[in-house]
């Protein structure tokens, strides 16, 4: 799975590659010649918002701020392998 990100922003536009790698998702500034299989454009809020409730990805998706480019089911892939954001979440020290 690989993304390329275009977030637009406070007249700002960044573009982060993105990949799924042994479990993990990485990111780091897009380059030329990324083999991404899904572009995605939208602003961060937008970004924020789904990355602490992925399981709204079909909203994401039919939002009028975001623009694919690609195979959109990558985008439904990363969002069922994130775990939703517990602000609850109990640490254990010692």
């Amino acid at each position: 799975m690989a993304i390329r990100f275009l977030i637009t922003g406070d007249g700002a536009k960044k573009e982060i590659y993105g990949w799924l790698q042994n479990g993990v998702f990485h990111y780091r500034p897009a380059g030329e010649k990324e083999q991404e299989k899904l572009t995605l454009t939208l602003p961060v809020d937008q970004l924020k918002e789904w990355v602490a409730e992925p399981e709204r990805v079909q909203q994401l998706l039919l939002s009028e701020e975001v623009i694919t480019d690609g195979d959109r089911s990558q985008l439904e892939l990363l969002a069922s392998l994130i775990c939703k954001f517990d602000p609850d979440w109990n640490i254990v020290t010692r």
